[in-house]
């Protein structure tokens, strides 16, 4: 990212070291360089996808969300051919709006059986956000009875039954997962305060933590390799700028930079 940034200012008006630096700002997490250069992208190219999500992403934070709704329509299309991640990013600012219908309309929009549990798990996430307990308990449930071993999906249902009087499934279900290798590092903290008489937090408490929760599931490419880790990576970066203590997403981050030899 330095040497980009420096070989930019040698030649400002070089397109494409100006595209090179502000990619590998954001895949750094230098977000005042790389606000400042997708500002620039934008003013070359319009229509660039990642400068719009990246500012999207600023104004987001800033509760500035019509400024963020259009960026993230800008980069991923409208309506039924809209992509997934911009149109659930898209979703998340009408629950900052207070506009909770949209939101689910927005969701709703993908119906094909194979995006269900997007439809579901991020439709209960903003209905909790918004405060609508019935809506929400429906979309988490069903979300949770698609894949029971999922650890994202299982530890929001567990911990909303167990802010809402039913502590004992939540423990059941925690219980569960804890006997599956691997998951414990993830649910530890949790499953102590539920068994211990405790109540929770929700898993996303706000919008910016919802639209995180959006970024971290995109940096699943489902591929491997440095083209991989460096896409990735900027999933990641975004979603850490919007909730710097998801746990899942820091595990990530250290993933990939392992990936990428960049041990420190």
């Amino acid at each position: 990212a330095h040497y980009f940034r420096e070989a930019l200012r040698e030649d400002p008006r070089n397109a494409e070291l100006l595209e090179r630096a502000f990619v590998a700002s954001v895949q750094d997490g230098s977000f005042n360089e790389a606000f400042r250069l997708a500002e620039r992208v934008l003013q070359r190219d319009p229509n660039n996808a990642l400068a719009l999500l990246t500012l999207g992403v600023r104004a987001l934070r800033n509760r500035q969300f019509i400024t963020a709704r259009s960026h993230f329509q800008k980069a991923g299309g409208r309506g039924r051919n809209a992509d997934l991640s911009a149109a659930l990013l898209t979703a998340w600012t009408y629950v900052g709006n207070g506009n909770l219908k949209q939101a689910l309309e927005t969701v709703d929009r993908f119906s094909e059986p194979q995006l269900a549990v997007y439809r579901l798990f991020y439709g209960g996430l903003m209905a909790d956000v918004g405060n609508d307990r019935r809506e929400a308990a429906k979309r988490l449930k069903a979300a949770y009875e698609l894949d029971v071993n999922t650890v994202r999906l299982a530890d929001t249902y567990a911990r909303f039954e167990a802010r809402h009087g039913k502590r004992e499934h939540a423990k059941e279900i925690y219980a569960r997962l804890a006997e599956k290798p691997g998951n414990l590092p993830f649910i530890a903290n949790v499953k102590k305060i539920v068994d211990e008489g405790g109540t929770p937090d929700p898993l996303v408490q706000n919008v910016a933590q919802g639209a995180a929760e959006v970024l971290y599931t995109s940096s699943d490419t489902g591929g491997r390799g440095r083209g991989a880790e460096l896409i990735a990576l900027i999933y990641l970066q975004l979603a850490h700028f919007l909730h710097g203590e998801n746990d899942m997403v820091l595990v990530s981050l250290a993933e990939n930079f392992e990936q990428l030899k960049q041990y420190d």
